[in-house]
């Protein structure tokens, strides 16, 4: 039986090497999760486009974007290079909350 407490740790350890990896060397990756979850996608399949079979044996954007966060916010790496991206973070996020609690 596979311990998936280990195995999730493992696979955040090593998403969140690639995000560093990424971050450090494209400054785009720093100011757009989107753009930051593709550039991860393609560091671990080799390729720049996916299949869905692709796609599900990927980190889960969610875990890319909290490892992005979790480098900028609390490690204080690799922060944003454009004025204000980190504001329309917070205010987009207020935002989702707000509008999923009224679901």
């Amino acid at each position: 039986m596979v311990d998936d407490t280990k195995y999730t740790l493992s696979e955040l350890k090593q998403t969140k090497d690639i995000v560093k990896r990424i971050m450090s060397i494209d400054e785009h990756a720093r100011n757009s999760d989107r753009y930051l979850i593709g550039r991860v996608y393609e560091v671990k399949s080799g390729k720049t486009s996916w299949t869905i079979e692709d796609i599900v044996k990927m980190p889960n954007p969610e875990s890319i974007i909290r490892m992005r966060a979790r480098v900028q916010n609390i490690d204080g790496e690799f922060p944003p290079t454009i004025e204000g991206v980190k504001i329309k973070r917070h205010r987009r996020e207020s935002t989702i909350k707000h509008n999923v609690n009224k679901i």
